[in-house]
């Protein structure tokens, strides 16, 4: 629920696999940011948090002296009105009006009609899905099959929208809050075949620590076709774990990955 104020002001909660996505994207002040599904504004709000933690004294610059230093623009897409007028506000209590309207355009709009119109460094894309990772909702066969497979057909137009927006050598974050492997490794191993090889999933290898602490916390690592050999990739299912022993480790139901295009 909602945080008493003044703590409300500036503390949003989230589910730790919620906060990954911002993260494997790594915007920097150099980049454009599309976050394509953005409401209520929870993981837009991170990426303008990653890209002021990058900046040398980040967390102490005001809003001019952050506008100096980055060239950093952000597009945040919401269809619904309402929804597109809470995530402005929520924007604006974390980051400041001043800093939200220099360099964050909030569009009312759904983001599919963008294509053709620009191109970005980084797209993050968590579309509408069928929820059956959120409690209490951990139950699939609630869920009919034809639903989920709606949701899947919408979220892959969303995923070739962002391809074609997304500039060379750019990246992009894929993720839900589904457990249905059509709305998620499914539609991302789709789109890779799509792509021709303009896209490929990000790998590492497993040694690496940033790699490690994100597989630590998640229920499942996946693989795709065509990844070099001895290569991980930055794609997980993050789910509930035994709470009373992991506690920190209890997660939401939720997938994410992180593609790169050539």
């Amino acid at each position: 629920g909602d945080l008493p104020d003044p703590l409300g002001s500036l503390v949003f909660l989230q589910n730790h696999s919620s906060m990954v996505p911002a993260e494997l994207l790594a915007p920097t002040s150099e980049h454009t940011v599309l976050d394509m599904c953005a409401a209520p504004g929870g993981k837009a709000s991170h990426v303008i948090s990653v890209v002021r933690r990058g900046l040398p004294r980040g967390g102490d610059l005001n809003d001019a002296e952050f506008l100096k230093a980055s060239r950093f623009r952000m597009v945040c897409c919401e269809r619904s009105p309402s929804r597109s007028r809470q995530l402005r506000a929520l924007l604006e209590k974390h980051h400041g009006s001043g800093l939200v309207g220099a360099c964050v355009e909030v569009l009312t709009r759904d983001a599919n009609k963008l294509v053709g119109t620009n191109t970005f460094d980084r797209i993050l894309l968590d579309p509408p899905c069928s929820g059956t990772g959120l409690r209490p909702r951990l139950r699939p066969h609630d869920h009919a099959v034809e639903f989920v497979r709606d949701c899947a057909e919408y979220q892959r137009k969303l995923i070739r929208s962002a391809c074609s927006m997304l500039a060379s050598g750019g990246r992009m974050t894929y993720s839900t809050c589904s457990l249905a492997s059509m709305e998620n490794e499914a539609n991302v191993a789709e789109a890779l075949v799509e792509s021709q090889g303009q896209l490929q999933i990000a790998v590492a290898t497993r040694d690496d620590p940033k790699w490690a602490a994100f597989d630590q916390l998640a229920v499942k690592n996946h693989s795709f076709e065509g990844m070099p050999e001895g290569s991980v990739a930055w794609c997980w299912t993050f789910g509930p774990k035994m709470a009373s022993t992991h506690p920190l480790l209890d997660s939401v139901g939720f997938f994410v990955a992180l593609i790169d295009r050539r």
